[in-house]
């Protein structure tokens, strides 16, 4: 048998290691990447902000709601 170009054995690695790493993400998303993302997005939010009011609803699957009112240091007048 004659072995495959470096192109084609790039090609079929690549899909051999793409499918389980999608399939893996895909069951560890909702439980265990988003979780710990909402835990860091509540912390940056608080650093890069003067005053922050920021809440973050969950919701039925895999939503999230973000209610923000961010505050600059100089608010603008009312006409």
């Amino acid at each position: 048998m004659k072995p495959l170009n470096p192109l084609a054995k790039f090609i079929l690695h690549f899909f051999l290691w793409l499918i389980p790493a999608f399939i893996l993400w895909w069951f560890t998303v909702n439980s265990v990447i988003l979780p710990g993302l909402r835990i860091v997005v509540g912390e940056m939010a608080s650093l890069w902000f003067h005053q922050e009011q920021v809440e973050l609803y969950d919701a039925k699957g895999d939503r999230w709601f973000v209610r923000t009112n961010l505050l600059t240091k100089q608010q603008p007048k009312a006409r």
